[in-house]
């Protein structure tokens, strides 16, 4: 199960980088959810499909939020 990431300042301002590099595309950060403690989340967006580059960002961010972070396309 997994919920959304808990960001700092610093973090969502990087992710919302990325987000502009990936011309209008949504990024989102998710976080392991803890039984009994989170709720689950649902998302009913569309991944994005990624060239190479553009996933490497995402990984990039991925390393330096400490998040599985997930691009979906705008609809």
């Amino acid at each position: 199960m997994w919920t959304w990431s808990e960001l700092d300042e610093q973090q969502v301002r990087r992710v919302e980088e990325v987000e502009d590099e990936l011309a209008g595309d949504y990024v989102v950060a998710y976080r392991e959810a803890e039984p009994g403690h989170d709720r689950p989340i649902q998302v009913r967006m569309t991944p994005a499909m990624l060239d190479e580059d553009q996933l490497r960002r995402v990984r990039d961010l991925e390393r330096d939020i400490g998040c599985v972070a997930v691009a979906y396309e705008q609809d």
